[in-house]
């Protein structure tokens, strides 16, 4: 104990006689340990914190994006997966506040909230009957955008808003800690209903997909049955 005291007190001294190299070394190891937060952080995130979504284990996407005919011809043909979701993100503007403005809108299939195990906090959410062509547009608002527009009018509910021009009536709001895996949009609406001409091009691969397995289904298994087709 008394050797380290006088190592302590002998550090002392050295770096009170060198102000400049004091300081140097303080802010090399401010620098150093900021880093090293924010990569554990980041790894934290995205390599060790579960997914936030009901048994994440079974969540899975594929590599390529994939466009909405090419989607439904897996989900018909492939038997190791549950719930077949997609999501593009394409901004609309909205014309029903005081100004317009440009909101991020996840156009996406009616199997997305499924895959995501996701529920709404009011209201309901796309359904299949509103994913067709032709279907009559309606809207899942998230809660950041209906606070911040709709000041979290519950009433919100069944009412139409303006979108690029086009009515959509509101069906539901999600919950305030409901996030997606890599978008961050302000509502979610029918990608056949908001784009139904890309929609309908096997060549337009831009879905990003969230799939999930069915209970039991290794990912091996699921894969080898993918290729397959």
């Amino acid at each position: 104990m008394d050797t380290l005291l006088h190592d302590l007190r002998f550090g002392s001294r050295l770096l009170i006689k060198k102000p400049a190299f004091t300081t140097i070394a303080v802010i090399t190891l401010a620098l150093g340990i900021g880093a090293n937060t924010a990569i554990f952080s980041v790894v934290n995130s995205v390599l060790l914190r579960p997914l936030p979504y009901p048994n994440p284990e079974r969540l899975v996407t594929m590599r390529s994006n994939q466009s909405v005919p090419d989607l439904e011809d897996i989900r018909s043909r492939c038997e190791s997966f549950e719930y077949f979701g997609g999501s593009v993100m394409q901004p609309q503007d909205y014309i029903g506040g005081a100004e317009p403005l440009q909101v991020q809108a996840s156009l996406i299939n009616a199997d997305l909230f499924k895959a995501l195990g996701a529920k709404p906090a009011i209201g309901r959410l796309i359904s299949d009957d509103d994913d067709r062509f032709g279907a009559e547009p309606v809207v899942v608002l998230a809660h950041g955008f209906w606070q911040q527009t709709f000041g979290g009018d519950a009433s919100i509910i069944g009412k139409p808003i303006q979108l690029s021009g086009k009515p959509y009536t509101v069906v539901g709001v999600m919950p305030a800690d409901f996030i997606m895996p890599t978008e961050t949009p302000d509502l979610w609406a029918s990608v056949r209903v908001v784009n139904p001409i890309a929609a309908q091009f096997r060549g337009v691969h831009f879905l990003r997909t969230y799939i999930r397995l069915k209970p039991d289904v290794t990912l091996s298994h699921a894969r080898g049955e993918r290729e397959s087709i």
